[in-house]
């Protein structure tokens, strides 16, 4: 028997499942290389000052999401606990970690932390708008997987907390790169 709460959560968690996310990043990888080919900015120049934010953003979210990805699958296949048997929807795989909440997580924290590091502060609602609604987006994603009983409560945290080790790994790597373009032109 369907409740409202079970149709919603089938559908957001349809929505924001790792192919479609996978989907949405292949497409602004395509937008971020072609705009970087466009205006002749090697690949190893991308999180540079002087590139523009969308480009940026394009790859800060694509890349903290692809990272979720692998961790996420690796660890899947490291334990290979299987999912609970009293699923409300069909799923196959792996249950720990969440694939849902850590893609998720990844997508929407990257999308927070390029919009108040790449962006100006004279956009401040737009940020606080954009914050919140990534906020509910995660919430709403991983707290449909507990609703569908296709994950147990600790494989949406572990998968949430991987989200969020993806995004400090790319911020990482664009404050490496950032810091070497300040010493290179010194």
């Amino acid at each position: 028997m369907h409740t409202p709460l079970i149709d919603l959560s089938i559908y957001v968690s349809a929505l924001f499942a790792p192919e479609v996310v996978a989907l949405l990043c292949a497409f602004l990888i395509v937008i971020a290389w072609s705009i970087a080919f466009l205006r002749h900015i090697p690949i190893r120049h991308i999180f540079h000052q002087h590139v523009s934010s969308g480009i940026k953003t394009c790859f800060l979210i694509v890349g903290s999401t692809g990272i979720a990805t692998f961790l996420s699958q690796t660890i899947k296949h490291i334990y290979k606990i299987p999912r609970p048997v009293d699923m409300l929807v069909m799923e196959t795989g792996y249950r720990f970690p969440s694939g849902h909440a850590t893609v998720s997580t990844a997508f929407f924290v990257a999308l927070i932390v390029s919009m108040y590091v790449f962006y100006s502060t004279s956009a401040l609602p737009v940020k606080r708008f954009v914050t919140s609604l990534s906020i509910l987006l995660i919430i709403g994603v991983s707290s449909s997987r507990l609703v569908l009983h296709v994950h147990k409560p600790i494989d949406v945290i572990c998968g949430v907390v991987l989200g969020l080790i993806s995004v400090l790994i790319m911020v990482y790597i664009y404050k490496k790169n950032n810091t070497y373009e300040k010493i290179a032109s010194k």
